[in-house]
């Protein structure tokens, strides 16, 4: 009987073990390398087909060195050339509720609420859908440069069903096992 018992406390470590939640479902975090480029004729955002869902850590990082260039093609305000933070030196530029520098990074889930990155971001995605990145600017066509970007997806960590199973079997057949043996 004490063979019996050992082996189910066993199976109750192994399924309580198996139940601490790991990288979610098996998956392995996205890495992926894009170059950010602004093509003057399109105002719409870079699609990366990074699918992100809520919870996940979303980490974005670009070259040290790159920047882009806001106003090429403008006789008004001359050039204006920026890396993936922004211009410091000229007002900032509101749309849609939220307000940045011109030139910044900006990452957008399946055209909901913007949010800035610059040259460094990490944090938690409140929304799911595919990854979306753009030059915040309020004026696409007179822009040019690219800059390039490396994204990091690390999926939510999510408990295996199977583990969980296995943890409440075990705990059962220990119960009952003790039950007897008193």
């Amino acid at each position: 009987m004490k063979r019996f018992t050992s082996a189910m406390l066993l199976l109750l470590v192994v399924g309580i073990a198996g139940a601490v939640p790991g990288p979610g479902n098996g998956k392995l975090p996205v890495v992926k390398d894009f170059v950010v480029a602004i093509d003057h004729t399109k105002l719409v955002p870079l699609d990366t087909g990074v699918m992100v869902n809520v919870g996940d850590e979303l980490t974005i990082t670009t070259a040290r060195n790159d920047t882009w260039t806001l106003g090429c093609y403008s006789p008004i305000y001359g050039t204006r050339t920026c890396d993936a933070d922004g211009l410091s030196n000229f007002p900032l530029y509101s749309y849609g509720g939220f307000t940045m520098p011109y030139g910044t990074l900006a990452g957008q889930i399946d055209g909901g609420d913007y949010f800035a990155i610059g040259k460094s971001f990490t944090g938690y995605m409140t929304a799911t859908g595919q990854l979306q990145l753009l030059c915040w600017d309020s004026y696409y066509l007179d822009n040019c440069g690219k800059i390039k970007v490396n994204i990091t997806n690390n999926p939510a960590a999510v408990p295996v069903p199977g583990a969980l199973l296995l943890c409440s079997v075990g705990t059962l057949v220990v119960g009952y096992v003790r039950r007897k043996l008193s």
